[in-house]
């Protein structure tokens, strides 16, 4: 049985269809868990501004900010084109990021999509009352914001797993009384799909 050549041509012409999601904190470097807070890696964002500028890739990234306040964000970057689609408001421990206090959501229309995000443990249920209802309360309102447009629609969730060892963290933290559970991908509450 022969092998079929790549298609160079073809492959080039599906970057520019191409939407990418990288990780949460993907310009973090070091240990995401560790005891010592760490900085972002500043030269990331340029470098994937460029790579996206010359094989027309988009992508959404999972950044730790460096302007500012480092918070954790999921970044729209296509070309010259930079939009922060949200930022991380629920602490999964890490001295990599401040949490969000604020509402921060938005979903975009960008290449004939509409893009929205959550960043990692944001697009979980919650672990006590009052993070169940503040988590409802933002999915409901994605979800609304989502059904009210026609076009394809994206949800992207940037996440940090690996070498972080998120699991086995939530895990000790249980142990330790730190942590009432760990957090559920699956919501525990309905969510009408259109």
């Amino acid at each position: 049985m022969g092998t079929t050549p790549l298609d160079k041509s073809r492959l080039s012409s599906l970057f520019g269809e191409a939407v990418l999601v990288l990780p949460e904190a993907f310009n973090i470097l070091e240990q995401y868990y560790g005891n010592v807070q760490v900085s972002p890696n500043c030269t990331i964002e340029p470098h994937l501004k460029e790579v996206s500028t010359r094989r027309g890739l988009c992508f959404i990234a999972g950044l730790v900010n460096c302007d500012g306040h480092p918070y954790s964000e999921a970044v729209l970057i296509d070309g010259d084109d930079r939009k922060v689609l949200t930022r991380k408001r629920l602490c999964d421990g890490s001295r990599c990021y401040e949490v969000f206090m604020q509402p921060c959501d938005q979903i975009i229309l960008h290449r004939g999509l509409r893009i929205g995000a959550l960043i990692c443990m944001d697009a979980a249920v919650g672990d006590n009352a009052a993070a169940i209802a503040e988590q409802q309360r933002r999915h409901g309102a994605l979800l609304q914001e989502f059904a009210q447009w026609t076009e394809t629609k994206l949800l992207c969730v940037p996440a940090r797993f690996g070498s972080s060892e998120p699991v086995g963290k939530s895990e000790s933290a249980k142990q330790r009384g730190t942590m009432k559970q760990s957090w559920q991908i699956e919501p525990s509450y309905p969510i009408r799909r259109s």
